[in-house]
């Protein structure tokens, strides 16, 4: 079972980790809209992160969507 919660969290974190405060808040918001269960705003707000040039990188855009999207696309 996915866990999208742990997934924002360690994303968070790592981006913390990376100095990268305003990339961290963003996942940090994503976590709480998760939580609330606000759909509408977490569509929008991964839509903006999605196109950030750090998730553009590798398989991150998998990930997020193996992780965290799968479990609410149809919400």
């Amino acid at each position: 079972m996915r866990d999208p919660a742990a997934y924002f969290s360690q994303q968070a974190e790592a981006a913390d980790a990376a100095q990268n405060t305003e990339l961290s808040q963003m996942w940090q918001q994503v976590q709480d809209y998760h939580q609330r269960r606000h759909w509408h705003q977490l569509t929008l707000l991964m839509l903006e992160l999605v196109a950030r040039p750090e998730l553009q990188t590798e398989d991150q855009l998998h990930e997020l969507y193996t992780n965290a999207i799968a479990d609410f696309e149809t919400k």
